[in-house]
């Protein structure tokens, strides 16, 4: 097998998915969200379908309910995924931080 460039080996995978479609995984934290916008911008220039997903505050640092004075990851993740114009998934763990601790 020859070595593709590393956008070739993604177009290579995704044409062989029936129906492919790029996930952009983002925490809220500021690498997650450069690579996301990265992948974003290879979606629409290879015209792949993509959405934002998201993983719901299981952190032992942000209770609920707590106000920092900061916006929460999961709002952020929204408001990113709204900028994106890209829909958001978000998947809930069926057991919080404390629980699985």
């Amino acid at each position: 097998m020859s070595e593709l460039p590393a956008e070739g080996k993604v177009l290579e995978l995704l044409a062989s998915m029936p129906n492919p479609e790029i996930l952009l995984w983002v925490s809220g934290g500021r690498d997650s969200v450069a690579a996301a916008i990265l992948g974003d911008d290879f979606a629409r220039e290879h015209g792949v379908p993509a959405k934002v997903v998201a993983i719901e505050e299981i952190s032992a640092f942000l209770p609920e309910g707590a106000d920092f004075g900061f916006p929460r990851p999961l709002d952020y993740v929204r408001e990113f995924s709204e900028w994106l114009g890209r829909e958001l998934a978000v998947l809930r763990p069926e057991v919080d931080f404390w629980e699985m601790a």
